[in-house]
Order: structure tokens, then C-alpha cells, then sequence
């Protein structure tokens, strides 16, 4: 310092003693261009310049004047560089003195610094003295590897002090300048400047400046961490940190309020934002940047959310969607331009995230509104809205979700499963509780339809003509189907909400509403059958004697239509079946495949590799199903095998009933209730059918024909006539179930014409012999035998109503057996069409029902005279006839015959037949020999033939 001042002061003596020199002034324009060249030559002095100046033009004639006023300008001008000089001598001092603690500090660690290389250094002069000795002693080299590994040492050591030193140096002065760029003056409020733009441009350069003075703070820190006031340092720097975090947030919100207020021009300015991101990146902290920038970006979306007026909202909701993709896809540009291409997917995601997260709870409010997602709401509401409308607005949000996707494929699979979850958070209860409120909301349209069937039967019942009985059919065949389209949309919706998921209680939804329709259609069918006839039953049977009184043959045709509609109802059936088990097929492919994909992103999470590069609506109805129903992924893949098992993967879903039966059943109450349809039907047909014979062969057992004796008049002209029979005609009951009979042939032929009505008629045909089997019952009973009687498909009933069985047991004559032989021979040669089959079937029904309920009817007859017998043999020999004449396979049944024997037989042989005898002890372990032996001494006890 002492050094400096004494050179400072011999400047100015040197000044001083110079300025008495010579006066002499050369020539204005060369003296500039030595003064000039004086400036910039490396030889410049004081003393000289002011020489060179005071140089006079003209030696031999000076101006004394012009050298006196010369004088005191320069005597001036040498004050005030005197006072300058003298200025900056106090600066100099003042820093000097600063700068002298800071290079004791300095020299203080670069001793220590160099102490520590002098002892580097000796260790490795010793080192190599050590290895040279060893050298010498062993004739071994050193390793070159430990001396490039202690170089490396030196090396870092002298990096480490080098950038200790820098730090040092530069520490004091980075700390002053901040606190400049960031005072009052500096970053005062824009709005009291007119020109704010400008002063806005001022700030974030100045605030830029301060975070780049603070990075620097931050580097010199790390190399000073190992000197002593390391807190003081990281105090200094988080409250600088601060500051400028406060200071940078106002700006930051400006700015985005600006461009909010400017969302809905197309230029909209993104300089100041990016301005300040840039800060924020450089600051090293971008979460406030972030998070600001995502709440406020959805203002817009808010806002239109909002401006919703009452309207149809299943409508409004697709444009709004619409409006958020629009949004969508400006935003990503401009998050590229601020956040940058690698941070711009997360951010887009996170803004259109927001856009819903304020909105969720209205969103839910507005569904509720709706349609509530409580079931035991539901239930008790009377006006409680329709489903199908948060399917629309639940597919809506799917398709919105299919096409935001293709603006979110950069994002990882994980935070887009999040994304969807909450957007559709508000349809979760109605996902959880589908099966329930899909229940209540397909029951209240079934039993609308239900209501009209009830009217249409219910009128047909009460005016009770064939008019309205025609009118009721037709109307019954509209409604009957109008179930399949319901549980076809109660399947879609299933599909569309729970994707595979909770299939057993869907099934067991769409089967409880199917029967439900089921029973109201037999209901129906019942009240019909009852329009037709009178009220009250007889043995098990409907009264039809209104229906026998009033036959027609358009009677027959309702019946048959009302078959008809049965087939039609059991085919849509099948239909609607094989249609359920190609969507759980098709489901459950898509639900391995979501589940396969879940999987993948288990394994690695940050993998991107397996991302689909687009996902359609399907696909995200199936990942929120799967987040929302099925949780886990063992709950998942429980789902997924049931659903395939359902659909009877690897097996044919087609309408065949043989290809059928290894397929699960769906819907096991439906079976039961087609079941009981398909019965119902039949019974209804054959309620008809039968009416006639029913009521003609009612009063068959009170005859007082059964118990006329014959007299002297009937005695004398059958031996005229050379003839016991000859005069013996059918009686009017016979032959009017005989011509009814016979008459139903016509009556069938038109329905089984159409080979279409045909068609849906056989699909409810199986097991039609059974509505014919009261009667056999009847008649088992009426022999007298209470021993067990089977009524199966092989039992002893069924057995008796076919009378195959029964050849050996009773008496046939000669021709009996030829007659038998030629007409099965004939059915064996060729093959009946289906129209034959479907009119025989109906005829056999029939004709096995007046077989059972006329010889049930005979044998309750009290008392057969012997001119009864003659009368009841030509009955039965009537019917055997007409029974013949149709040409049905098994009738005549082979027991009219034996009646008739029995009837005709003598006394005496009937007394030996009734008889005890050895073979009665093998045969009371057979039925079929114990009731033929009670049907005997029942004829011989109505005879009244004595039994020993």
C-alpha cells in the first residue's frame, strides 16, 4: 500500500515541475495528432501530455495573452485531476483494505493447501527413495499403476484447491450483488410504470440474473463445505432463495392470468411464461411452476362447466368433451414450448386431470339427478329417472377418453389408468351396483308390458267370443317378444359398465326378469284357455262344456297360434342365449388381454414399450371395469375363467339342442319357467282339442242304457234278423266324440300347412304325450288297484298309455294281429313329412286321452245288463273303427280290443279268467298282470259274474 501512495505522489511532482515548462505551442491540427498519438502510445505520462500541450505554435512570437489564459485553464484542468487522483487514492485505499483480511484468508488456505502438496510430495519422495532402495536390493521396477494412481491424488487435491479458492474469491462479491438485483428499486410493482411491459422485461432479466448469482452461490457452497461457517452459507443461500421465490410468484400468476384472460384469441402470447419457466428451471424448482400452471390452465373448462342451463344433459355432455379436447390439443403445444418435450406429456395430463378434479363432486350430483346409484333409492322412488341415460353419458365419457389417449401416449401407462379412474370416479356406484338398479330399472319397463297382457287376456276373458278370443291372440304375440329387446339393452349395458365383471349376478338379474315375463305369458295363456270355457274343473280337468258346445274349427286355429307364439318365444330364447355366450367370449378375450397388459406394468412400471397407440372405447370401458369391479387381479382372473366357462369357449354355441347340451346353463330359473310355458301351451291346445270328447264322455258312467234290460220285442227281432247284434247301433256320445275326432284333421291341417308356423310350433312339442295322462291316472285308479304307481316317462302309466307292453297279458284276436302287422309294416316303409308328424302327434294326444278317459268312464259303471254289454261293445267297436280309419301308429289302443272281449265273453269263460290260478303268484310281482286282473273282476263285478 505504501508503495502504491508513493508512486501516486511522484506523479503528481512530476505533473507539477512539468507544467513550468516551455510554453511554446506548435500548430493546432499536429499538436492533436501528437496529443492523440501521446494517448495511446505505452509511453504516456502526465508530466509529458501536459508538456505536449503547453507547447506554443508560434516560439519567436508568443502571445502573452493567449499563454496566461492557456496557463489557467491548464492550472484548472490540473486541480480537478488532482482532486480526482486523490479520489481514487481513497477508493484504492478503502478496497485495499477490504481486500487484505479476504488474502490473509486466501494465503491462510493456500499455505495449507501447499502444505498439503509438500507433504504429498514428500510422502512420494519418500515413496520413490523407498521403492528405489527396494529397487536395488530386489532389481524389481515399480508398478506404473501406483504412480498414475498417486498423480491422480495430486491432481484432484490441486483441483479441490482450486476451485476452494475460486469459491472464496468470488463468495463476498456474489453475495452483495443479489441482494442489488432484487432490492426495492430494482423490482418495484409494474402497474406504477407507465411502460410495463418494458419494466416487466426489466425485472425477469434482473430476477433471471439473481437466480444465475444464486447458482453460482450454490457451486461455490459444495466447494466450500468442508471450511468452517458451512451453516451460515446454506442460510444465506435458502433465504436468497426465498426472496426470489416470492418475487417470481406474483409475476407468475400475472402471466397466467394474462393468457387465461387471452385463452380465447388465437394469438395468445407464451414469452412471459416462458420467461419466467425459464427462471424457475434455472432456479432449479419447478413444482410451484407446475402446480400453478396446471390450476389455472382449466379455467376456461371450468367456466364452461359452469355456464350448463338445465338442458337434456346426456346431450350437453359430448359437446363439452369436445370442447376439453379441443383444449387438449393446444395445450400440448404450448406445454412443449414451456416446460419442454420431455416434461410436456406428464404436464398435459396433470392440466386435463385438473380440468375434472374440481368438478367430480358436481359431476356424481348431476348423474344422482339423473338417475340415483342407490338401488334402495331407487326402489322406493316413484319418478326415479332412466339408465339408460348415464349409459349415454358414461359412453360419451369413454369415447372422450379414447380420443384424449391419442394426445396422452407419451405418458406412462400408470398415471393414464389414474387419469381415467378419476374421470370416471362419478360412475363407480353405478358400476358397483349394476345388477341391482339394472334389476329395478328392467322390471318397471317388464312390468309395464306385463299390465298390457293382463288387459288383453283379461278382456278376452270377459267378453268371451271368438272375436275377442282372435284379437287377445295377436295382441299376445306382440307382446310376448317384447322382452328380448329389453334384456338385449340390459346386455349392453351390462357390456358397457361392468365389461365381464359380476357375471353371475347379471345372470341372475336378466334370468329373474325373464321369468317374471314367463309367468305373466302363462298366466296369460291360462285366462285364455278359461275365456273359452266354463269356470271350474272336473277330475283334474277343465269344464269345456262351452267350448264343446260352440266348436269351431277357428277355435283350433287360436289354439295352435298361441303354440305358435310359444315356439317363437322359446327360438328368441335360444337366439337370445347363443348372442349372450359370443359376448362373454368376446369379453373375456378383452378382459385377458387388460389384464395381460396390467401385468406388464407391474413387472416395470417405467417401461413404455408395451403402450398402445390408441386404446378404443371397449378398451377403456374394460381397464375401468377392472379397476373398479374387479380390484384385484386374482378377482380378475376368477372373472375371466367363469365368463369363457359361461360362454362354452372351445365348444359350438349354436341353436341345435344336441349341440347345446354340454354348454353351462345361463339362466336356470328361465329353463324351469320355459318349461312350464311350453306345458302351458300344450295344455291349452289340447283343452281344445279335447273340449268335445271331455264333455261327451263325462256322463259316460250314469247311462241308463248301461242297466236296460232287454225285452220280449228285442228278443223276437233279433231272431228275425238271425242276428243278437244286428240291430245294436252306436250311441250318440260315441259317435259324436268319434266325428270330432275325425273332424280335428281338418281343423289341424290349415296351422301345419305354413311351414314356417310349423316350425316354431315344434320347438315346444317334447313331452306332449303328458297332458294326455290325467285320464290314464284316472283310469288306474278306477280299476281298484292301489298298488305304486309310477306316472315317468318309464313307468307303469306311461307303459299303459302306450300298450306295447301289454300284448302278453291280454286277449287279441287272429285279425287283431294281422291288422297290427300291416300298419306298422306300413309306417316302416317310409318316412312321414313333418306336416303328418305334427297333425299325428295332436291326434295320438287326443286319441290316447278319449282311450284312458273313456275306459276310466266305463269302468265306473255300476251295473252292465247283458243288452248294456251289446250297446257298450258296439261303442267301442264304433270307436275302434274310427280310431283305425285315422291310421295313427298304436291305435286303436290295444285295451279297446280287450274290453271288448271282455264285455263280449261268456260268463263262464270270464268266471275261469277272474279265476285263481299258478301263475298268479309270478305275476304279482308285475303291474301290468295286477291291473289287468283288477280291470277284469271290475268288468265281471259290473257284469255280475259271481267270483268263487
Amino acid at each position: 500500500m505504501s508503495k502504491l501512495l508513493g508512486a501516486a505522489t511522484a506523479n503528481f511532482e512530476e505533473a507539477s515541475t512539468g507544467s513550468s515548462k516551455a510554453f511554446q505551442l506548435e500548430p493546432s491540427t499536429l499538436l492533436a495528432d501528437r496529443l492523440s498519438s501521446l494517448l495511446s502510445s505505452p509511453d504516456f505520462s502526465v508530466p509529458r501530455y501536459l508538456n505536449l500541450a503547453l507547447s506554443v505554435e508560434n516560439p519567436d512570437n508568443p502571445n502573452e495573452d493567449v499563454q496566461q489564459q492557456k496557463m489557467a485553464e491548464l492550472a484548472l484542468q490540473l486541480q480537478m485531476e488532482s482532486q480526482k487522483c486523490h479520489n481514487q487514492v481513497e477508493k484504492i485505499a478503502v478496497e485495499i483494505n477490504s481486500i487484505l483480511p479476504r488474502c490473509e484468508s486466501d494465503v491462510s488456505r493456500l499455505q495449507v493447501g501447499l502444505t498439503g502438496l509438500q507433504q504429498d510430495a514428500t510422502a512420494i519422495l519418500q515413496q520413490h527413495s523407498s521403492s528405489s532402495v527396494a529397487d536395488e536390493n530386489t532389481n524389481e521396477k515399480k508398478d506404473p499403476l501406483e504412480i498414475l494412481t498417486s498423480l491422480y491424488a495430486l491432481q484432484s487435491n490441486l483441483s479441490l484447491t482450486k476451485s476452494i479458492l475460486s469459491a472464496a474469491s468470488s463468495w463476498d462479491a456474489t453475495v452483495s450483488k443479489i441482494p442489488t438485483l432484487l432490492s426495492p428499486t430494482t423490482n418495484s410493482d409494474p402497474s406504477a410504470n407507465n411502460d410495463t411491459s418494458q419494466h416487466q422485461q426489466a425485472t425477469i432479466a434482473n430476477l433471471k440474473e439473481a437466480v444465475q448469482a444464486l447458482s453460482t452461490l450454490d457451486h461455490g457452497a459444495r466447494a466450500l463445505r468442508g471450511l468452517p461457517g458451512r451453516e451460515d452459507r446454506e442460510k444465506q443461500i435458502a433465504d436468497f432463495r426465498q426472496s426470489i421465490q416470492v418475487l417470481l410468484k406474483p409475476r407468475l400468476l400475472n402471466a397466467l392470468q394474462q393468457q387465461s384472460q387471452q385463452a380465447s384469441s388465437s394469438s395468445t402470447r407464451l414469452g412471459p411464461i416462458q420467461q419466467i419457466a425459464s427462471i424457475y428451471i434455472l432456479l432449479g424448482d419447478t413444482q410451484i411452476l407446475q402446480e400453478e400452471y396446471i390450476k389455472a390452465r382449466p379455467a376456461t373448462i371450468h367456466k364452461l362447466w359452469f355456464s350448463f342451463n338445465g338442458t337434456e344433459f346426456a346431450t350437453w355432455l359430448p359437446g363439452w368433451y369436445a370442447s376439453i379436447l379441443s383444449f387438449l390439443s393446444d395445450e400440448r403445444r404450448k406445454s412443449t414450448a414451456v416446460f419442454g418435450p420431455q416434461d410436456a406429456p406428464d404436464i398435459t395430463a396433470k392440466i386435463v386431470a385438473e380440468c375434472f378434479r374440481p368438478l367430480l363432486s358436481s359431476f356424481q350430483a348431476r348423474l344422482v339427478a339423473l338417475f340415483p346409484h342407490d338401488p334402495t333409492t331407487v326402489q322406493r322412488a316413484t319418478n326415479q329417472g332412466s339408465l339408460e341415460v348415464i349409459c349415454a353419458c358414461y359412453e360419451a365419457t369413454l369415447r372422450f377418453l379414447s380420443l384424449a389417449y391419442d394426445h396422452l401416449t407419451s405418458v406412462s401407462p400408470v398415471l393414464i389408468r389414474d387419469f381415467f379412474s378419476k374421470v370416471a370416479s362419478p360412475f363407480a356406484s353405478y358400476q358397483k351396483n349394476f345388477s341391482e338398479l339394472e334389476f329395478h330399472h328392467s322390471k318397471k319397463i317388464v312390468d309395464n308390458v306385463s299390465r298390457n297382457i293382463r288387459i288383453v287376456s283379461d278382456v278376452a276373458q270377459q267378453q268371451d267370443n271368438l272375436a275377442a278370443l282372435q284379437d287377445a291372440v295377436d295382441k299376445l304375440s306382440e307382446f310376448s317378444l317384447t322382452v328380448f329387446p329389453i334384456l338385449e339393452a340390459s346386455l349392453a349395458r351390462y357390456e358397457l359398465l361392468n365389461c365381464g365383471y359380476n357375471v353371475s349376478a347379471f345372470l341372475s338379474t336378466i334370468d329373474n326378469i325373464f321369468v317374471s315375463h314367463t309367468k305373466e305369458l302363462v298366466l296369460a295363456i291360462a285366462r285364455l284357455s278359461q275365456s273359452s270355457t266354463t269356470s271350474g274343473t272336473t277330475n283334474g280337468e277343465s269344464n269345456s262344456s262351452s267350448l264343446a258346445e260352440y266348436f269351431d274349427e277357428q277355435h283350433v286355429h287360436c289354439a295352435l297360434e298361441v303354440l305358435k307364439i310359444s315356439g317363437s318365444y322359446f327360438r328368441s330364447y335360444k337366439t337370445f342365449t347363443i348372442r349372450i355366450r359370443d359376448r362373454f367370449r368376446s369379453l373375456g378375450t378383452g378382459m385377458r388381454a387388460s389384464l395381460e397388459q396390467q401385468r406388464q406394468e407391474k413387472d416395470d412400471e417405467s417401461s413404455t414399450a408395451d403402450v398402445f397407440d390408441s386404446m378404443s372405447n371397449v378398451e377403456v370401458g374394460t381397464l375401468l371395469a377392472a379397476c373398479v369391479v374387479g380390484e384385484e387381479s386374482s378377482n380378475s382372473s376368477a372373472a375371466i375363467a367363469q365368463l369363457l366357462r359361461l360362454s362354452g369357449e372351445g365348444k359350438s354355441s349354436s341353436s341345435s339342442s344336441r349341440q347345446q347340451e354340454g354348454l353351462p346353463v345361463l339362466l336356470p330359473n328361465a329353463v324351469a319357467a320355459l318349461a312350464s310355458l311350453e306345458s302351458s301351451a300344450q295344455r291349452h291346445v289340447f283343452s281344445v282339442l279335447y273340449a268335445v270328447p271331455q264333455v261327451s264322455l263325462q256322463p259316460v258312467a250314469s247311462l241308463p242304457s248301461w242297466r236296460t234290460e232287454a225285452s220280449i220285442a228285442d228278443v223276437a227281432t233279433s231272431l228275425i234278423a238271425g242276428n243278437e247284434t244286428y240291430s245294436v247301433l252306436p250311441q250318440q256320445y260315441i259317435t259324436r266324440v268319434g266325428e270330432h275326432v275325425l273332424a280335428l284333421v281338418q281343423a289341424l291341417e290349415p296351422f301345419a300347412s305354413s311351414t314356417d308356423a310349423l316350425l316354431l310350433a315344434n320347438e315346444v312339442m317334447s313331452g306332449i304325450s303328458e297332458v294326455a295322462i290325467q285320464p290314464w291316472k284316472d283310469f288306474s285308479s278306477a280299476t281298484g288297484y292301489y298298488g305304486s304307481i309310477d306316472v315317468g316317462k318309464n313307468g307303469v302309466i306311461a307303459a299303459l298309455m302306450s300298450g306295447k307292453e301289454l300284448a302278453p297279458y291280454i286277449i287279441r284276436s287272429d285279425s287283431e294281429y294281422e291288422e297290427d302287422g300291416k300298419y306298422q309294416e306300413h309306417n316302416e316303409d317310409g318316412d312321414e313329412d313333418s306336416e303328418a308328424v305334427f297333425c299325428n302327434k295332436w291326434l295320438d294326444v287326443v286319441c290316447c286321452a278319449v282311450t284312458g278317459r273313456y275306459l276310466e268312464r266305463i269302468l265306473r259303471v255300476a251295473k252292465l245288463t247283458p243288452k248294456g254289454a251289446k250297446k257298450l261293445s258296439a261303442d267301442l267297436n264304433y270307436l275302434i273303427n274310427v280310431f283305425s280309419a285315422l291310421g295313427i301308429n298304436g291305435h286303436p289302443h290295444p285295451l279297446l280290443g280287450y274290453f271288448v272281449s271282455l264285455v263280449e265273453m261268456d260268463s263262464d269263460k270270464l268266471l275261469a279268467r277272474i279265476q285263481p290260478s299258478e301263475n298268479d303268484e309270478e305275476d304279482n310281482n308285475k303291474e301290468f298282470p295286477r291291473i289287468l286282473k283288477a280291470v277284469e273282476q271290475r268288468i265281471a263285478a259290473m257284469r255280475g259274474v259271481g267270483i268263487c
